[in-house]
């Protein structure tokens, strides 16, 4: 009996230590993070394996862990080394943790690792040397860390790797030429890595290269030409560098692939080579550079080109006569070049347009009225350039734009009713053109719109009395118009406007004492137009940097807060107005009796110095 009870026992002690070794290396790794969400909950060192714990995974046949997924799992504390123990361990991530202090060089230990994704962590000091030890890795991601040191020559010896080293601060270094060994390559990510110099010859080495990213950096020189013989390469990253020089005239025809190019932000100078224009792009980005010359038309023939960033060059002559015909276009931007001529009526064939900025050129004509089939566009820039005639009544109702920006040119008509369609629209910006008639009343249906700037036009006819429902207006500028009538009741409601400018048009009537309630009113100019009566005491209550009621036909005391010599240009050319300022009012009781009068007129005819909405 005694000897079947000491049996038992002698069993049951090894049914509790019956975790393989695999197990009890993971059961290892516990201790080393923090775990304040329990991701290790699972690991129960009572199971015979570790295959059915949390994020582990093991072979169906051989029952070995051959991968490890803790990525997002708020984990921190130092990488554990005890993992390279896994014989079999082929898949780790830790992506997006707080791992921190350094990694080991004994990580080489690894041997089995062909994915290894430590990024978005807190790693510091120096890459291990030793990493480019383990024979089959194929997939490297450090991105987004805090490793410092140069980025190792070593590297030029992996077999076949996708490498991401973006976002280190790496000490300032080059780019090593030994990674255009790397003839297995398929991406290189290399992204704000303080990397300098130039970019080396041997990258275009790597014939089976798919992404290059350079970007970020303080890369110097020019594009080199051997980069023309990347092959298989899809997307070449090079934006805000120092790079200079003209891009390769020729070699782009070997580029089949290549579908995105940016290489934006650096002092590229030249002409876009027509050689690149005639391959299938799909996006385009050369912006803040110095290119000059022309656009090739060749570019409008890529059927898959959605996006083109051109702005802030020396671009001259007229855009491809069909650009978006061929393509369903999204985004343009030719800002800030030299370009003439009118917009192709192709642009939104496809109508997949969603933004059009074209603003500081030489464009004219008359906008296509195709452009108001647009019906996903979200923005709208044409300002600063010559365009002419009316705008597209369907342009003025789109429903997305949230932006339309029309200044400084030579638009004449009126806004098209169709406006009320425009129910996105924040933004409206048409000074400067010569826009005339009414201000339609379907312009206070725009609950969005958070800015209304027309100023210097021909506008006639009063405000519309629904211009008060603009919940959301924060600046009215319609200044240097031909505008009457009085400034409509409600606009109490306008209780984010900053900014109200209404000089030099034909308005009367009296300042409404609603004026006082509009907290964060900063700016106000009411100038040169025929306001009577008095200045409400009101506006001593707001925070006013520029006020000016000047040439009007004001009448009675001044308010005591701006009864000051500062503010004497703000109440100029209104002779009936006094206040302790030299030259107004000098005759102070015929000014009080005129006070008298006007109160008494007030009071009788119980205005409330605003026209009603009715």
């Amino acid at each position: 009996m005694l000897l079947l009870v000491l049996v038992l026992s002698l069993h049951s002690t090894q049914q509790g230590q019956s975790l393989n070794q695999e197990g009890l290396y993971l059961q290892r790794v516990k201790p080393g993070f923090d775990d304040p969400d329990g991701v290790f909950s699972t690991w129960n060192d009572r199971d015979d394996n570790p295959c059915n714990w949390h994020r582990v995974t093991c072979d169906s046949v051989t029952q070995s862990v051959n991968s490890l997924d803790l990525s997002s799992a708020n984990i921190a504390g130092p990488f554990p080394s005890v993992l390279c123990r896994l014989d079999n361990l082929t898949s780790l991530s830790l992506y997006n943790n707080s791992v921190n202090s350094t990694l080991p060089e004994n990580i080489s230990d690894c041997r089995s690792l062909e994915h290894l994704n430590l990024a978005q962590n807190l790693l510091t000091g120096e890459i291990p040397k030793s990493l480019a030890e383990i024979p089959n890795l194929k997939h490297l991601d450090l991105a987004g860390n805090k490793f410092s040191g140069r980025i190792p020559a070593s590297f030029g010896g992996f077999r076949h790797l996708e490498l991401n080293l973006s976002y280190n601060p790496f000490s300032p270094g080059r780019i090593p030429p030994e990674l255009g060994n790397l003839t297995n390559l398929e991406a290189l990510w290399l992204t704000g890595c303080n990397l300098m110099g130039p970019i080396p010859d041997s990258l275009g080495r790597l014939g089976r290269l798919i992404d290059l990213d350079l970007a970020l950096n303080e890369l110097v020189g020019p594009v080199p030409s051997s980069l023309t013989e990347l092959s298989s390469v899809v997307q070449i990253e090079l934006y805000n560098n120092s790079l200079t020089g003209e891009l390769p005239a020729t070699g782009w025809s070997n580029m089949t692939k290549l579908r995105l190019l940016d290489a934006s932000m650096n002092e590229l100078t030249g002409t876009i080579p027509d050689e690149l224009c005639s391959l299938s792009l799909e996006s385009l980005n050369l912006y803040e550079n110095q290119f000059q010359g022309k656009l090739p038309e060749n570019l409008a023939k890529s059927p898959n080109l959605y996006e083109l960033r051109l702005f802030s060059n020396h671009l001259n002559g007229e855009l491809p006569r069909d650009l978006g015909k061929n393509s369903r276009l999204m985004w343009v931007d030719v800002s800030s070049n030299l370009f003439s001529g009118e917009i192709p009526a192709t642009l939104c064939e496809n109508g997949a347009l969603k933004e059009l900025l074209m603003i500081h050129n030489s464009f004219s004509g008359e906008i296509p009225a195709s452009l108001g089939d647009c019906r996903k566009l979200t923005r709208v820039q044409f300002g600063y350039n010559f365009f002419s005639g009316a705008v597209p009544a369907r342009l003025w109702g789109l429903p997305r734009v949230y932006l339309l920006e029309l200044t400084h040119n030579s638009f004449s008509g009126e806004i098209a009713k169709t406006i009320a369609g425009a129910a996105n629209l924040s933004s409206l910006i048409i000074s400067r053109n010569r826009f005339s008639g009414d201000i339609p009343t379907e312009i206070g249906w725009l609950e969005n719109l958070v800015e209304f700037t027309g100023s210097d036009n021909r506008f006639t006819g009063s405000l519309p009395a629904s211009i008060v429902n603009l919940g959301q207006l924060e600046r009215l500028d319609l200044h240097d118009n031909s505008l009457t009538g009085e400034i409509p009741c409600g606009i109490h409601s306008w209780k984010k406007i900053n900014d109200i400018n209404l000089a030099d048009n034909d308005f009367y009537g009296n300042i409404p004492e609603e004026i006082g309630s509009l907290m964060v009113l900063n700016y106000l100019d009411l100038s040169g137009n025929r306001f009577s009566g008095k200045i409400p005491l009101g506006l001593q209550n707001l925070k006013l940097t520029q006020l000016n009621l000047s040439s009007n036909r004001l009448s009675g005391n001044i308010p005591p807060l701006y009864a000051k010599e500062v503010y004497k240009n703000s109440f100029l050319g209104n002779p009936g107005l006094c206040g302790d300022i030299t030259g107004l009012c000098d005759d102070k009781n015929g000014a009080k009796n005129m006070d008298h009068v006007w109160s008494f007129k007030k009071a009788k005819s119980g205005s409330g110095g605003c026209r009603n909405l009715t």
